[in-house]
This record gives structure tokens, C-alpha cells and sequence, in this order.
């Protein structure tokens, strides 16, 4: 591609990066208000969004299956499309099983955005692909950051969330005109191959590391905000301030990550950062008071995680990437359905506070994944540079 039309493909991913993280603030920071507004409890709560990443885990294989037929940006297109139907769906609920039903198209939506953005970054080629990635992904936790604040500030003024949703309708929509009539889409020669797995024993342990590593930010994420307000008894406002912190060092981390990573081994890094979102987590919990800031701040370590694994994957399977993550998108979804069931199901059972000890629970177990990931990967590197 041309530089220019590089930089265009930066535009829409940073513009899709913006959008999937307005929607993922939309499932997150409204599981309390949701609650109140339909009258379910968290175990109902924790029902309807595991259900829903089996919508995702489906649309995200599919979407992996077929990306390079259909192309990247009518995947974005669609995302966009499926997002404005399902917000517009959640504004009209009077009923908990209709806004399980929008709740399972925004995260589907979100699902073939974010899928279709991890297999355009890699054609940005003005900078390494660890920087661009990092970097990338780093616009989502802008975004998260800002609409932490942004809707704290909303729901503490008392304002209707129903009309906030309404506006966001349009932008979806227009951000899928703009995006499907748009030009200079990369073009892909393998649109007709047939991808298989390869390097089993890495696969098996990326996909076991990926799927612990989401399961344990989205539950971060997701139940943030429900932790704090039922936990501590906290206001949205004061809640909002310890998932503004974590979007914000987040975004951080994934802004300067690349630079990092670009100079050391990428999955030696991944464990370090990993070890040290485990213990942000635990000493937060833990100690509590003043420190549950920590939780906060271990957004700076949870950061580069998954982008740069995305760039192994890359450079592991080559055309077969978009295969690959559809597939990673089942086990992540898989881990996320089950852990969401126990989370929620635990919140009732056991308490909020209690419960979220799961968190840095399924990051170790990500840990451990990686740990052994990074044994093959060495593996296949030397069987390259052997042939």
C-alpha cells in the first residue's frame, strides 16, 4: 500500500478502536443500572453475558473463517451495523430477555470489529508491528478511558442513559457508511486457501494463555464498577474512578508498550507484565484502603499482553493470522461464558469482594500458559532457522 492510504487504514482502525471500546463500556459500566432497570439479580446478570460471548465465540470464528473473503472493513461495517441494531433494541427493553438479546448483538458486533482491526493493523507498515499493534490497541483503552469518566460524570447527574444510547446510534451508523464505501482496503492473495492448525503444542498453549488472560480483563472490566459500589458501597462516580484508573494506565501501557517490546523478546515481556498484574491485583485486594488503587494501576501491566501476542501469532501463521484468532475467539469466549456463570452466580453466593479474587486467579492461569508458550516458540523458531 501507499503511505497514504496507510495512514487512511490507521484512521479506520483508530475510529473502530474508539467505537468497540464505546461499546464494551456500554456491556461494563451499565451492569449495575441494568440490574436496577429490569430488577435481575447478579447471578441473572452474569447469565446474560455469558450467553452473549457465545453469540461472540460464534461470530468471531466465522468472521476468522471468512475475513479474507469478505474483506476487513465490510467485517467493520457489519460490526458497526450489528451494534447500532442492538443498542437500538436495548433503548426500547421493557424486559430482561430483550436486553439479553441487544446485550448479545452489541458483544457480537464488538466480536467481528475487533477481529477484522487485528488483521488490518499488521498492513500499517510505517512503524514495526509491535509498536503499530501495541499502539492500535492502545486507542481502545483511550476511548474506555474517556467513557469511564465520561459516563461516571452522566450517571451521577442523574441523567436519562436511555437518550445517551440513542446518540450513539447514529455515530455507529455513520461510521458504517463511511467505513464500507471507503477505499483502499488491503488486498489479500490467499482469499481461497484453506487454513489448518499448525505448531499444535504453541497453539494449544496460546490459546490456553488468551483464553485466561481475556477471561481475566473482561471480568476486571465488566464487574469493576459493580465491585466497588456493592463492595465498598462506593457512588458510580467514586466507583468510576478506579476503572478510569485502569483504562488509563491501560491506555498507557499500550501507547509505550510497543517501544518496549520492540527491544526485548516479546513473550519474556508478556510473562513479566503478566507476573506483575497478578500481584498489582492480589496486593490491592488484600491490603485494601489505600491500596486498592493497585487494582487501578494494574492496567499498565494487564496492557500489552494481548497485542503483542497478536503479533505472534502473525508471525507465527503467517495468512493463516485471521484463522488463528477466529480460533482463539472460541476459547476465549468459551473461558469467559463459564467464568462469568461462576462470577455471577458467586457474587450472590460468597459476595462481590469475595468473588473477585477470580481475577487475578485467571491471570496466573494465563501466566502459566505463557510460560509454557514461550518453551515452543523457541522450539519453532530454531526448526525455521534449522530449514
Amino acid at each position: 500500500m501507499k503511505k497514504s492510504q496507510q495512514y487512511y487504514v490507521f484512521f479506520m482502525c483508530f475510529l473502530g478502536m474508539m467505537l468497540a471500546a464505546l461499546s464494551t463500556s456500554y456491556r461494563g459500566f451499565f451492569v449495575p443500572t441494568y440490574k436496577m432497570e429490569f430488577g435481575i439479580t447478579n447471578t441473572h446478570m452474569g447469565m446474560i453475558i455469558s450467553i452473549a460471548q457465545i453469540s461472540s465465540m460464534i461470530f468471531s470464528y466465522f468472521g476468522g473463517k471468512y475475513c479474507l473473503r469478505i474483506g476487513p472493513k465490510r467485517l467493520i461495517a457489519l460490526g458497526y451495523l450489528m451494534n447500532a441494531g442492538a443498542i437500538a433494541l436495548v433503548i426500547t427493553a421493557n424486559s430482561w430477555p430483550l436486553l439479553f438479546i441487544g446485550y448479545c448483538g452489541m458483544s457480537s458486533g464488538t466480536a467481528l470489529m475487533v477481529l477484522a482491526l487485528n488483521n488490518m493493523l499488521p498492513t500499517v507498515t510505517i512503524f514495526s508491528q509491535a509498536v503499530i499493534m501495541n499502539f492500535g490497541h492502545g486507542i481502545f483503552g483511550f476511548g474506555s478511558t474517556l467513557y469511564q469518566k465520561g459516563l461516571g460524570w452522566y450517571l451521577t447527574n442523574e441523567l436519562n442513559w436511555r437518550l445517551l444510547f440513542m446518540g450513539s446510534i447514529f455515530i455507529f451508523l455513520a461510521s458504517a457508511v463511511m467505513v464500507w464505501f471507503s477505499p483502499g482496503e488491503p488486498t489479500d492473495d490467499h482469499r481461497s486457501h484453506k487454513s489448518s492448525l499448525i505448531h499444535k503444542k504453541l497453539s494449544y498453549a496460546i490459546l490456553f494463555a488468551l483464553t485466561f488472560y481475556v477471561t481475566s480483563e473482561f471480568l476486571l472490566g465488566t464487574w469493576v464498577i459493580n465491585y466497588f459500589q456493592e463492595g465498598y458501597g462506593y457512588t458510580p462516580s467514586r466507583a468510576s474512578f478506579y476503572s478510569t484508573l485502569f483504562f488509563g494506565t491501560f491506555t498507557v501501557g499500550r501507547l509505550l508498550g510497543g517501544f518496549i517490546f520492540h527491544r526485548i523478546p516479546r513473550l519474556n515481556g508478556i510473562i513479566a507484565f503478566s507476573s506483575l498484574a497478578v500481584a498489582t491485583l492480589l496486593i490491592g485486594q488484600v491490603v485494601g484502603g489505600s491500596m486498592l488503587i493497585a487494582i487501578g494501576v494494574s492496567g499498565i501491566f494487564y496492557s500489552v499482553i494481548y497485542p503483542t501476542t497478536m503479533t505472534v501469532i502473525i508471525d507465527t501463521y503467517g495468512n493463516d493470522g485471521a484463522y488463528f484468532i477466529g480460533l482463539t475467539a472460541i476459547g476465549t469466549a468459551s473461558g469467559v461464558f463459564a467464568m462469568n456463570l461462576i462470577f455471577g452466580y458467586f457474587n450472590d453466593l460468597l459476595g462481590v469482594q469475595n468473588t473477585f479474587y477470580l481475577v487475578p486467579f485467571t491471570m496466573f492461569l494465563s501466566l502459566l500458559g505463557y510460560i509454557f508458550a514461550k518453551k515452543e516458540y523457541a522450539h519453532v523458531k530454531k526448526a525455521r532457522l534449522a530449514n
